[in-house]
């Protein structure tokens, strides 16, 4: 595969997770553009014009997706700062906190500045939030198969995701 295709695929899924993450926390925002760049000093930001959110390449290339995910809530929260409570200025205030409450997200993601060092393998991950519960595995199945299935069984796949997450309070980032 080429690093265009490589690019898009990855594109994709962000976008995927993203549409997932507000259906999943029941979010009305409008989808910004999502860009994947170049970054050597952040994980990722929040431009408020034009609508964008953009994620370190080297993330991608070198974390576990559940911590992209986590940056990628993150800049969501930035993005609800905003959007929601029409506050441009604030950047991990108290109106931020309540964004990544919303969003379920991981201690180590709600910090102004978040220091990742070596990565987060999946199991540190996991046991600072306790026991995978058999539901989330079950969610975590469905992703899998909605990621490396045929185009049909890979909808059907995540909607039933989808359903589960919704219907449990389950937030998705946690099981991919």
């Amino acid at each position: 595969m080429d690093n265009f295709t490589n690019y898009q695929t990855t594109h994709n899924q962000l976008v995927r997770e993203y549409q997932n993450i507000c259906y999943c926390h029941r979010l009305s925002l409008r989808p910004p553009l999502l860009r994947i760049a170049d970054l050597s000093r952040a994980w990722g930001f929040w431009q408020t014009q034009p609508r964008m959110i953009t994620i370190a390449s080297r993330l991608i290339a070198n974390y576990p997706w559940n911590t992209v995910i986590e940056v990628l809530k993150h800049e969501m929260a930035h993005q609800m700062v905003s959007e929601l409570y029409n506050l441009s200025n604030e950047q991990h205030g108290k109106h931020f906190q309540i964004c990544c409450q919303m969003l379920g997200m991981a201690s180590w993601s709600r910090r102004a500045t978040i220091e990742l060092g070596e990565p987060v393998y999946e199991a540190e991950y996991h046991a600072s939030d306790g026991p995978l519960d058999p539901r989330v595995r079950k969610v975590q199945k469905l992703l899998t198969l909605a990621a490396r299935g045929e185009h049909h069984e890979a909808a059907l796949a995540m909607k039933r995701a989808k359903e589960i997450c919704a219907r449990h309070n389950i937030d998705s980032s946690l099981a991919t």
